[in-house]
């Protein structure tokens, strides 16, 4: 799902599957530090909530600068 905010876009992901335990980092220790450090290059910022037997959600926030046109909605488009 695609949401945005209060100038964030919020990219959120869920399913109901395996799901997996946070405590054993070497499961998806890579895939984290890669979305961690791209978040920190973008100033945004993730969140992950897992069960195990029931799935996971991951969302992520970007921060996005609207321009005067997207924020005006009856802008002329010539």
């Amino acid at each position: 799902a695609l949401h945005i905010n209060n100038g964030l876009l919020q990219i959120e992901y869920k399913d109901d599957g395996k799901g997996f335990d946070y405590a054993d980092k070497t499961l998806f220790h890579n895939g984290m530090h890669n979305i961690e450090s791209r978040m920190q290059v973008i100033q945004g910022r993730y969140d992950f909530f897992s069960v195990i037997g029931k799935g996971m959600k991951v969302s992520l926030f970007i921060p996005i600068k609207q321009t005067n046109e997207s924020n005006n909605k009856n802008s002329d488009r010539r």
